[in-house]
């Protein structure tokens, strides 16, 4: 008889651990211990501390900022940026099967609308989508996250051809 072992799921019993754990996750050190070895602590030390088991000291928290440029008030209350500093974020990662299914949401919509884009406009559109799902800070790196993201940015490019259709002449491209 065999057994599989398998790791405990992250189930944090706070706030604080789920939002340590995104922080990683989005830092360049994905792998708890990756970022243990990095931190100088032990990977069931970090564990702990994500998952909510044990307070996470302070010096501990000024390298969250420091060394991967955690926005402190983000960590601690969930307000704000999850990055105070820009530089230490990891770079956005552009998925093709999102820019696919933002290009074919783009055609979609302005179809029903009865607007024929070029070829480089339906890029460019998607690529205005794309951006707006980063300045929300909504996480497209999972399948699941794009599979509900994209429904949400359908809904605001409708918003803003509706918009457009009902307001012309306000400077916004006319919907015929």
């Amino acid at each position: 008889m065999s057994f599989l072992l398998m790791a405990r799921p992250e189930k944090p019993k706070t706030a604080l651990g789920q939002r340590l754990i995104d922080a990683r996750k989005a830092s360049k050190f994905p792998s708890r211990e990756d970022l243990a070895t990095f931190f100088d602590v032990k990977k069931d030390t970090l564990a702990t501390y994500e998952r909510g088991i044990r307070d996470i000291p302070n010096g501990l928290l000024a390298r969250y900022y420091s060394d991967l440029g955690v926005n402190l008030s983000w960590l601690m209350t969930g307000d704000g940026p999850m990055f105070d500093d820009p530089t230490k974020a990891p770079p956005p990662v552009l998925h093709p099967e999102l820019m696919q299914g933002l290009v074919e949401l783009v055609v979609r919509v302005h179809k029903e609308f009865g607007i024929t884009l070029p070829g480089e406009r339906k890029t460019a559109e998607a690529t205005v989508l794309y951006n707006r799902l980063l300045q929300q800070g909504l996480d497209t790196a999972s399948e699941k996250g794009r599979d509900l993201l994209l429904p949400f940015v359908e809904q605001l490019l409708r918003e803003r051809l509706q918009k457009a259709k009902d307001e012309p002449g306000t400077g916004k491209r006319e919907v015929s």
